[in-house]
């Protein structure tokens, strides 16, 4: 059943009738939960713990180190973190069923979980994480969030094998006061991304990133380098704005990359820098982007070689570049430029792919 560990002492079970030598237990089968004041608990008090169905650690002050070496399943309650210790570690935790939580915590020595691949969820939220930071070193996929949101200060952190984020889940990366000021997530393939509002990012690298549904990334004040170098499947929403230390020729050229298909909607507005219209493939009237399309021509219309498809003339006064997207008509209709609109089959511009 569930264990309470109460100020360093044994609560719940009675311990009059059932006492417990911490430093034995193996197995539990409900929750180890930890709360008051751990001022003088031994690190190594659950050394031979292996398996239990949850651990809470709730209200804890002046915590010192806690330490899980042999801990290798968290069953079905999840891990949740709040309070006030030294550093929290699992090095051979490698199921964690029911989601990972730390909130309004300081671990002044950070958290270390080192054999978990697959997470349902994690929420590391207003707290502080010294030491080694945040360390999930085999942490490969989340089925929802990954949500890393207006913490005080993180140390470092470190996800080199993260891959995916499933559809439904966010990478969230917001409004973190104090973190790394370079992050690099050298693995990650597939995410919702947002990233915003970080005080001291300059640096974000996502080296094998094909995209997911939405790629947001903005409002910071000293991000200058972004490095993505194969957006093709970015498919709704592309945002990179408000950077403004980040050159905005950068933001085009990613953009530039989001094909197939491009976003149905961009903003790439307020970046640093100013920038020239971009090159890219021709629209027969945005030609080359901009070389001769004018402002004035802004949601205009102009065939395309399928005859159900047709470019859209965009410009986006806040950079003062013109681009093209191209959109299909609706089921079996065709693009008629004298119309400016799908029409009926019949109507379509000559010598167009059927």
């Amino acid at each position: 059943g569930q264990v309470v560990i109460q100020d360093g002492v044994q609560v719940s079970p009675n311990p009059a009738t059932t006492p417990l030598e911490l430093r034995c237990l193996q197995t539990v089968s409900g929750r180890i939960v930890l709360t008051g004041s751990f001022a003088s608990f031994p690190a190594d008090s659950f050394a031979k713990l292996e398996a239990v169905g949850g651990l809470l650690f709730s209200g804890v002050s002046n915590g010192g180190d806690f330490s899980f070496p042999s801990l290798t399943q968290i069953l079905a309650q999840g891990l949740s973190i709040q309070g006030t210790m030294g550093a929290v570690s699992m090095p051979s935790l490698v199921t964690l069923n029911g989601g990972l939580t730390v909130q309004q915590s300081t671990l002044s020595g950070g958290l270390t979980i080192g054999a978990t691949t697959y997470l349902q969820s994690v929420l590391i939220q207003t707290s502080t994480l010294g030491g080694v930071g945040l360390q999930l070193p085999s942490l490969e996929t989340v089925a929802g969030n990954l949500n890393i949101t207006s913490n005080v200060n993180l140390a470092a952190i470190g996800l080199p094998a993260l891959t995916t984020i499933n559809s439904g889940g966010s990478f969230i990366y917001q409004s973190n006061s104090v973190g790394p000021a370079s992050l690099a997530f050298p693995s990650l393939q597939t995410a919702r991304v947002v990233i915003s509002t970080n005080a001291t990012l300059t640096s974000l690298s996502l080296p094998m990133y094909a995209g997911g549904s939405d790629f947001y990334v903005y409002d910071h004040a000293l991000l200058a380098s972004l490095t993505a170098p194969s957006l093709t499947g970015v498919t709704t929403q592309f945002s990179v704005h408000d950077n403004a230390s980040l050159s905005c020729a950068v933001v085009q050229a990613l953009l530039a990359q989001a094909t197939s298909p491009a976003p149905s909607t961009t903003d790439i507005s307020n970046n640093g820098g100013t920038c020239p219209p971009p090159t890219g493939p021709a629209c027969p009237l945005c030609q080359n982007f901009g070389d001769s399309c004018q402002p004035a021509q802004a949601n205009t219309y102009a065939p395309a070689q399928s005859c159900s498809q047709f470019y859209q003339c965009l410009y986006n006064p806040a950079d003062g570049w013109i681009w093209d997207n191209l959109q299909p008509c609706p089921g079996g209709l065709v693009f008629s430029p004298s119309q400016g609109s799908c029409d009926w089959a019949g109507s379509e511009a000559p010598g167009c792919t059927p």
